[in-house]
C-alpha cells in the first residue's frame, strides 16, 4: 500500500502538479477622517501575500477618478498613494491587492477608507496660546 502511495506522489510530482497560486490577503487600510478640498491627502495599506510573492496596491479613490497603482514591494510592505478630491463629500477608499503571479485580493472593506471632504481647513488651537478674557 505505501508502495503505491509513493508511486501515486511521483507521478503526480513528476507531472509538474504544483499548488494553485492563492490570492493576496485583503488590505488593511489607514486614511485620514477628514481632508479638504484640493489639498494632497495620503493612505496606507497593508497587506501580505500567503505564498511571500511580491505585491502591488491599486487605490480607488471613491470619486469617479483613475485608480491609483503602486509598484511591486515585498509581501507584508505597506502601500501608500495620495489624492486630491476635487469637490467636498464624504468618500470610501479602497484598496485591491495583485501579486506578481496576477492573483488579486477583494477589494478592501469600505468602512475603514472612509474620508470627509470640506471646504474650510482645519486648524487647532493650543489653549496656551488662547489669551485669558
Amino acid at each position: 500500500m505505501l508502495a503505491v502511495l509513493l508511486f501515486m506522489l511521483g507521478a503526480s510530482l513528476a507531472m509538474g502538479d504544483t499548488a494553485p497560486n492563492k490570492p493576496p490577503y485583503p488590505a488593511w487600510v489607514a486614511c485620514p477622517s477628514f481632508g479638504v478640498r484640493g489639498v494632497l491627502c495620503g493612505v496606507d495599506a497593508l497587506a501580505s501575500d500567503p505564498e511571500g510573492n511580491r505585491i502591488q496596491y491599486t487605490f480607488d479613490w471613491g470619486d469617479g477618478s483613475a485608480t491609483t497603482t503602486t509598484a511591486f514591494v515585498a509581501s507584508g510592505m505597506r502601500g501608500f498613494a495620495s489624492h486630491v478630491w476635487a469637490q467636498p463629500g464624504t468618500y470610501f477608499v479602497r484598496v485591491k491587492v495583485t501579486d506578481s503571479l496576477g492573483a488579486q485580493s477583494v477589494w478592501s472593506d469600505p468602512y475603514w477608507g472612509k474620508i470627509t471632504i470640506s471646504d474650510t481647513r482645519l486648524f487647532f488651537l493650543d489653549p496656551r496660546d488662547v489669551e485669558p478674557a
